[in-house]
């Protein structure tokens, strides 16, 4: 809830720049409780009108999250996955996407999206297979993609993949850089595009475009922020 009130704090400060999310990570610095599933959809419901998404949510079923004990194990992967489905729950009734974290867990994310008639939704870093990935765009998600995949070869899979239709740009940062270990910083995503458009086989322009158009899809209040700052467009 802290980081929630701080990014909304950030926003009034920095309207242009800014665009708030929230949401309940599955694997948050401290341990993730039942108990702080609450006060999230509460702060996500009172404070709906200036989000952007509820994210980022989803499951994290890495062994640094879920532990290697079998019965811990299944009581983690339990409670990402009801604190999952609460916010997804919550995101349709109020009409907002989803921002998704789904690392070692992706078609299990994708799986639970589509059970619950998600729409509009996006999956960053996306390590899982691309099959599942292809089901996601079938679906309408979108997958967004790092700068690192200039160094990681699973990704540009997933790029050569996936329709750029289905596309955006993100940094992660400070993870995920060009250089591994190096830390990311957001002028990076023009190595995220030059990628695509290298594997895509089209103009940096193009990429640039179409992801911005996605973006403004996906995510409908920046369409909106369009019209407010050029009311005659």
């Amino acid at each position: 809830g802290i980081n929630a009130e701080y990014m909304g704090r950030l926003a009034q400060s920095e309207p242009g720049i800014v665009k708030p999310c929230a949401g309940l990570h599955p694997a948050p610095k401290v341990p993730l409780a039942l108990g702080h599933l609450d006060p999230m959809l509460e702060f996500i419901t009172a404070n709906h009108e200036g989000l952007y998404a509820v994210g980022e949510v989803g499951l994290d079923f890495t062994p640094a999250v879920v532990g290697k004990d079998a019965v811990v194990i299944k009581e983690r992967k339990e409670l990402q996955q009801h604190v999952f489905e609460s916010q997804i729950r919550l995101a349709l009734q109020l009409g907002l996407p989803l921002n998704c974290h789904s690392r070692g867990a992706g078609h299990y994310v994708i799986e639970t999206l589509a059970a619950a008639g998600a729409k509009q939704a996006l999956l960053h870093a996306f390590d899982g297979k691309v099959g599942y990935a292809l089901q996601g765009a079938r679906l309408g998600y979108m997958f967004s993609v790092p700068p690192s995949v200039v160094r990681s070869p699973e990704t540009r899979k997933l790029v050569q993949a996936l329709p750029i239709e289905s596309l955006l740009l993100e940094t992660d940062a400070p993870a995920l850089a060009p250089v591994k270990g190096a830390v990311n910083v957001p002028a990076n995503l023009l190595f995220a595009a030059q990628a695509i458009a290298d594997i895509k086989g089209c103009a940096l322009e193009v990429v640039q475009r179409v992801t911005a158009e996605n973006a403004r899809r996906l995510f409908p209040k920046l369409s909106q922020d369009t019209l407010t700052a050029h009311p005659g467009t």
